[in-house]
């Protein structure tokens, strides 16, 4: 019996099926003709082994194949335990489904009801799990080249979301080395969903990589608060997810260890820990991930440039460890600063340097000192 619409299908590529074990999911294709109509019909069962010469002879016949959504995690499941794909591939997949939850949850904003919340955060959810186990046993060098490899998207936020949720999971890890993976989920959830309130903000505003202005930028300060926001009006029912965290880390994420930041000017320890860690992976990510505009820092520079901030934006224990998971790091100064008002979350056409004012050590003044004396001695 065939289907008429592709509703409750994706597709996937041949090169992702499971070979050599029973399919955990049925595999269907499109026998229409006709472009004006669809007649999906199931061709492979699940619980049937393929080998390479089967999968080979699919693709003989078949441009397209396609799987029911509701088998999406089986699927998902074998994608990632699978010792025949590489773990860039693996990614690959699996944050274009977290790309895709995140479009439709952002383009869902006029039309957001709580089962369309609830549905997003639960996908949401899966996704971080398989996230979890891709880079259970990864550095922050490690996760940060493997970003480098992935494609990048028109859209900054859903970039910069998964980018953050797999640093927090690293973070996290590197702070708590016995962490479970449900712990690291939770903190991954935290991580992925921490710029929600930008559902509200006009793209224009938060996809502009030029300077913001003053007007736009008080726009942009508003986005935790209209994180809290989504949740209270539609109030999602999530298995197996810390919504307290999720709230607490999207409401903190721009709090300042100084007690300069916003929304609250909250400082020191009473900014959650997690929240914490999310401010430190938003600003590692955002100047070491390649765009296509825009410079880059190297690692080394990049953390050097974030020590600037230790004590103050940044928590200075949880950034020394931070640095402590960076592999083959020395550590050393950097001769520029960051404008205060320097963001995270938005893209830029380039970072927003200024220069540091040149300062006279007292050990450089008696140093000059001396060798006025010794020259003068000498005449």
């Amino acid at each position: 019996m065939g289907l008429k619409n592709g509703r409750g299908l994706f597709s996937i590529g041949l090169d992702l099926i499971v070979k050599d074990q029973a399919l955990p999911y049925d595999i269907y294709v499109n026998a229409s003709s006709s472009n004006d109509s669809l007649n999906f019909v199931k061709i492979v069962q699940s619980g049937t082994v393929l080998a390479e010469a089967d999968i080979a002879k699919l693709g003989e016949k078949y441009f397209q194949i396609y799987i029911m959504e509701a088998q999406r995690e089986n699927y998902l499941e074998t994608l990632v335990m699978s010792k025949h794909l590489t773990t860039q591939k693996k990614a690959e997949v699996v944050k274009d489904i977290a790309i895709d939850h995140l479009q439709n949850l952002f383009n869902s904003r006029d039309t957001l009801s709580n089962e369309i919340l609830t549905d997003a955060l639960i996908n949401c959810r899966d996704t971080v799990r398989h996230l979890v186990d891709l880079i259970e046993d990864k550095s922050i060098t490690e996760i940060q080249e493997l970003i480098g490899m992935l494609s990048f998207h028109d859209f900054y936020t859903y970039d910069h979301s998964i980018n953050v949720c797999m640093y927090c999971i690293a973070i996290y890890r590197a702070q708590h080395t016995s962490a479970s993976k449900d712990e690291l989920i939770q903190v991954g959830m935290a991580g992925l969903l921490h710029d929600l309130g930008k559902m509200k903000i006009p793209t224009d505003i938060i996809n502009k990589p030029a300077k913001l202005t003053d007007e736009e930028f008080s726009i942009i300060k508003t986005h935790p608060a209209l994180g809290i926001q989504i949740l209270n009006d539609n109030s999602p029912n999530v298995p197996n997810v810390d919504m307290a965290l999720v709230r607490k880390v999207i409401l903190q994420h721009h709090e300042n260890w100084d007690g300069r930041g916003y929304p609250n000017n909250l400082s020191g320890d009473t900014i959650h820990p997690v929240a914490r860690m999310c401010a430190i992976a938003d600003f590692f990510d955002a100047i070491t991930t390649k765009r296509s505009y825009g410079e880059v820092l190297s690692t080394a520079d990049a953390v050097a440039l974030m020590a600037q901030s230790a004590g103050k934006k940044l928590d200075p224990t949880l950034f020394e460890n931070f640095t402590k998971n960076v592999k083959k790091l020395v550590m050393r100064t950097y001769g520029r600063e960051l404008d205060e008002h320097f963001d995270p979350s938005q893209p830029h056409d380039k970072l927003p340097f200024k220069e540091k004012k040149a300062t006279i050590l007292q050990s450089d003044i008696f140093g000059q000192q001396n060798k006025k004396k010794a020259a003068s001695g000498a005449n």
